[in-house]
């Protein structure tokens, strides 16, 4: 009997301090829940559209360069949208730079098609000689941009400059330093806008594949080795 006590009460002084840790254990958790519910909350880097503006040389005679050419189809191919526009501007009522401009132009524009960009335009504007002495050229195209999430920044992830303490993580929105540094190193920025679903076709294929499934036809044999075939005795 004295042995069953003994062991009560050493149950009982177990299951006291049990409940004593599980109460600082809470009460500490309590602690840090209204930091954690204002740093954890679904982080997007952001993808905007804008007008890209690139000023081309143009030679002498008009003449296109190849590696221009290809640079700007490569960039439009990764970020590029919609129809570009080459614009030569060129003094007013000189006839030899409006022919220098217009070569340029038809010569950029073939280049760029041949780089596969099919809507591109060219827009002759010719200025008043006070403002304009010789031919240039603008390629001019709206492209996609990843940058920062929404409402991150100019704040830097605490730590980065030194050592903070908790304070200077309670204003700190976990993930903003990752969604910056990724935003940067995205090499196609159209791809973040994802891509339409499969097409009709492939929909009605899959179902006639299901048809013999739902009507009960057997699967026809296949071809190929037996398992019974190998192995030996």
């Amino acid at each position: 009997m004295a042995g069953m006590k003994k062991n009560r009460r050493h149950i009982k002084f177990l299951s006291l301090c049990g409940a004593m840790l599980l109460s600082a254990a809470v009460s500490g958790c309590q602690l840090y829940d209204p930091v954690v519910e204002t740093q954890l909350y679904p982080i997007q880097m952001k993808l905007q559209q804008e007008m890209t503006q690139t000023p081309v040389p143009v030679a002498e005679c008009g003449r296109a360069d190849p590696e221009i050419a290809q640079n700007i189809a490569e960039h439009y191919e990764k970020a590029g949208e919609g129809a570009v526009t080459l614009t030569l501007r060129y003094p007013a009522g000189n006839s030899a730079e409006a022919r220098r401009a217009g070569r340029a132009g038809a010569n950029y524009k073939k280049l760029l098609e041949e780089h596969g960009i099919r809507d591109v335009s060219v827009d002759m504007l010719p200025l008043s000689a006070e403002f304009q002495d010789s031919v240039d050229m603008t390629v001019n195209y709206h492209a996609w941009k990843a940058s920062a999430p929404v409402g991150c920044g100019p704040q830097r992830m605490p730590g980065i400059h030194g050592t903070e303490g908790m304070p200077a993580m309670s204003g700190y929105k976990i993930g903003c330093e990752t969604e910056t540094y990724i935003s940067r190193m995205v090499a196609r920025p159209k791809d973040l806008k994802g891509r339409a679903g499969l097409p009709d076709g492939d929909s009605q294929r899959e179902g006639m594949m299901q048809e013999d499934y739902r009507d009960g036809v057997p699967n026809a044999p296949l071809e190929g080795f037996s398992a019974s075939g190998f192995g030996g005795n």
